[in-house]
Parts: C-alpha cells; sequence; structure tokens
C-alpha cells in the first residue's frame, strides 16, 4: 500500500538496479559533484508528484499521479547521440512497468534540456507513473 515515501522508493529504487553502473547517478538533495574531469556522462533522478485524490467512490482507493523524471546529461561538444541512447535506456528500463504495491509506469517522454553553461547538454526523460493505495 504505497504512501508517497514508498512509491518515491520504490521507483527509485527500481531505477537505479536497472541502470547498474551505465553511468553516476545524482540524487535529489545529495551533493553532486559534476564538476569533477572524469565525469563526462550522468543522470540525475526526480521524484514528481502531481496529484492525490480518491480514485473511487467511498474514498477507498488513493491515488497518487506523478513522473519519474530522470534527467541525462552528457559533455557540452559531444553531441547528442550518446544522451538519446541514455534517454532510450531509460525507457527501455522503466516504461509500461508494475510494480508491487500498485505501482504502474506509462510511456515515457523525452524532450531537450538544452545547454547549459557549466558544460552539459541535457535531455529530461519522464516516466508517468500511478501508485495506488487502498485503505480500508
Amino acid at each position: 500500500m504505497p504512501l508517497m515515501n514508498e512509491t518515491r522508493s520504490v521507483l527509485e529504487q527500481e531505477f537505479i538496479t536497472a541502470w547498474g553502473v551505465t553511468t553516476p547517478i545524482a540524487y535529489d538533495n545529495v551533493n553532486f559533484d559534476d564538476n569533477n574531469s572524469s565525469i563526462t556522462e550522468y543522470v540525475e533522478i526526480r521524484f514528481v508528484p502531481y496529484d492525490t485524490y480518491n480514485a473511487t467512490m467511498g474514498d477507498i482507493l488513493t491515488r497518487i499521479e506523478g513522473a519519474l523524471i530522470i534527467a541525462v546529461f552528457t559533455r557540452y561538444g559531444t553531441g547528442t547521440g550518446r544522451a538519446y541512447e541514455l534517454a532510450d535506456l531509460v525507457d527501455t528500463n522503466m516504461t509500461n512497468k508494475c510494480y508491487p504495491p500498485g505501482i504502474t509506469t506509462r510511456v515515457s517522454d523525452t524532450r531537450r534540456n538544452g545547454d547549459t553553461s557549466e558544460g552539459w547538454f541535457g535531455l529530461l526523460t519522464s516516466i508517468p507513473f500511478v501508485s495506488d493505495e487502498c485503505r480500508i
């Protein structure tokens, strides 16, 4: 019966497990040094809840909707191919999956996040999710 924190934990852990050592991962509210010259690419996990509401008559089923957003960064000046390859891997690992207890992901959406003044090219891959909790 996933509440907000359990939903976040399950989705993040599923991503971390599937991602393995593909690239370093930056986490919300944890220091990450992207100025380290040995890092040429990395991803950042962002858990973004949008809405929580009663999904059934009688207030039995509480639904949380949101997205797990994976920001993909590759060094500026290296082209876009590797960034899109990483975004495709995020999609492969996370789209249309069911995770116990009652969490479902949907089709991902990737958008260009632009170039940064810090020397990174970025993409945002958003994986929408629905998390249902039965409160009986």
